[in-house]
């Protein structure tokens, strides 16, 4: 991370450079600056700080089932964190895109990149959901031994058809998420992870 802000700040000159920093600069804060910065940055932690509380409690949750109920869902939520990457993939590119096009004033190829990245989720998902149901005892085997942990390895292999059956949600989730965030809707966003990640996912 160091090195690459090093980069980023002076592999850069004066000339050509997008990103600057100087002393000789104006470093005064100014009012609009900080409201911008504010209104997008506080609903983005808002939106962070819900999700981390809601696992957290998910997990705390799972943990008073037990020590064999515990490590069978650490090994699925090691495969869950795997498929969240192609929805992140795919919603990275969606705010992006929805955003530039905003930008350029095109509400309607804004709204067709969101729509394209919703039907690449949706597919995406369905692989892997496919996927995840019909290799999950070989996936959690990778963690599990099956010769001395049986139970466990079946508690994995029930809780991957979970994972799996909630891939098209999720991905959904993450990409409609993303599209907003490029539209400057963080607020909306913030207000259903709260809802959804730290209040309904614990019950």
């Amino acid at each position: 991370a160091l090195i690459l802000t090093l980069i980023s700040i002076l592999g850069h000159n004066k000339n050509n450079g997008f990103l600057r920093l100087s002393f000789k600069e104006d470093w005064r804060p100014h009012s609009d600056t900080i409201r911008a910065i504010t209104k997008v940055g506080g609903n983005a932690m808002i939106e962070q700080v819900a999700m981390r509380f809601g696992f957290f409690a998910y997990a705390r949750i799972v943990a008073d089932l037990g020590t064999d109920a515990f490590a069978a869902h650490q090994v699925c939520m090691q495969f869950l964190n795997i498929t969240f990457t192609v929805g992140d993939g795919i919603g990275i590119a969606g705010t992006a895109l929805v955003g530039q096009k905003l930008g350029e004033k095109r509400p309607d190829l804004s709204m067709m990149y969101g729509k394209v990245s919703q039907r690449m989720a949706l597919a995406a998902s369905l692989t892997l959901l496919s996927f995840l149901i019909i290799f999950r005892t070989p996936l959690a085997s990778l963690f599990i031994d099956g010769a001395k942990e049986p139970h466990v390895l079946a508690l994995a292999s029930q809780v991957m058809i979970m994972v799996a059956l909630f891939q098209p949600f999720q991905t959904s989730s993450v990409v409609i998420s993303g599209c907003l965030r490029g539209a400057g809707d963080n607020r909306f966003v913030a207000v259903v992870m709260l809802i959804c990640v730290t209040l309904i996912r614990p019950l």
